[in-house]
């Protein structure tokens, strides 16, 4: 009797020992899952950055062509290359 009295003892132990390992995986896959998401995290800051930095170089780009279209300009004029405006 003693046998079938520890029989089901040992498949409540085996049962919570197969969640506790269950669970343990679970936090185990999550942490994984959270340092993945801080990372893809880190990676779209990083391009954030990357674009506003070009951004910036495509303004000051804008900005040096118009100065170079504008100097072209009067010396076209200047040099009666172009009528001018008006």
């Amino acid at each position: 009797m003693v046998g079938a009295v520890a029989e089901p003892e040992d498949l409540t132990l085996l049962q919570l020992r197969e969640l506790r390992q269950s669970i343990s995986e679970l936090v185990g896959a999550a942490r994984d899952s959270r340092q993945r998401d801080q990372s893809i995290e880190r990676q779209l800051a990083g391009l954030h950055t990357l674009i506003a930095g070009m951004h910036a170089d495509t303004i000051g780009l804008t900005h040096g062509l118009d100065a170079i279209r504008d100097r072209l300009e009067r010396i076209e004029r200047r040099l009666g290359l172009v009528e001018a405006p008006g």
